[in-house]
């Protein structure tokens, strides 16, 4: 039930980030997302899906560019990258970001 929604959210999100470049002004653009799980959970699946789609719906004009595994490092590292604007995306954890100082604007949901 949990994996139907996350999957569920990531299809709604995708339409939404094509719709938020205009394809005529649009140059290519490669978003990074960074996480810490293995490549054979449902998440990272997904979100390997999610890339292939957005690049077909938008004529290879954006590209989802994942770092599985924990190569950008951990839960904290990837947040930090995340708030410097050296990664687009991540994947946190409620218990994760107790241990994080967030400052600006940080979309969680």
């Amino acid at each position: 039930m949990k994996l139907k929604k996350i999957a569920a959210q990531m299809i709604l999100a995708l339409p939404l980030a094509t719709l938020a470049f205009s394809s005529a002004a649009m140059e290519k653009v490669t978003l990074k997302l960074a996480h810490n799980l293995d490549t054979s959970h449902i998440v990272h699946q997904t979100w390997a899906q999610m890339a292939k789609d957005l690049e077909t719906e938008s004529g290879g004009k954006m590209k989802l560019r994942i770092y599985p595994g924990g190569q950008m490092g951990g839960p904290r590292e990837t947040l930090e990258l995340l708030q410097n604007g050296a990664l687009d995306m991540t994947k946190a954890m409620a218990n994760e970001l107790g241990k994080v100082r967030i400052s600006g604007e940080i979309l969680l949901g």
